[in-house]
């Protein structure tokens, strides 16, 4: 029972502004022991929208060109809902791939970055 006076009021948008700009990754945690990847954006994203074969882990030389040490992921699970975090759970496949790199030194620094 709404309090007497009251009114039921609705706002509705008057102009809708497509996105501009794509969702930026900005920082990560890989868990190995866990095998998880905890990935964090600037924006809200839905979850539906993730696909984990577009990330790829790199060495930071990789990324400055200096190196071509890289691995792209092969797929992933999540149950985050929508919003700016998500826990992705690495297959067993790439979990294992990434562990032979990590623990030959590799990768070294990693840095995540998706694919456009």
């Amino acid at each position: 029972m709404e309090p007497s006076g009251s009114q039921n009021l609705r706002l509705c948008a008057t102009d809708f502004y497509k996105d501009q700009t794509s969702p930026r990754l900005i920082s990560f945690a890989l868990d190995l022991n866990f095998g998880v990847i905890r990935i964090n954006f600037d924006e809200p994203i839905r979850q539906s929208s993730l696909n984990f074969t577009q990330l790829t882990l790199q060495s930071q030389g990789a990324a400055s060109g200096l190196a071509e040490l890289e691995y792209t992921l092969t797929g992933g699970t999540t149950s985050s809902p929508d919003g700016l975090s998500f826990k992705v759970n690495l297959t067993d496949f790439d979990l294992n791939e990434i562990k032979k790199r990590w623990t030959s030194c590799q990768f070294g620094d990693v840095i995540p970055a998706f694919d456009n």
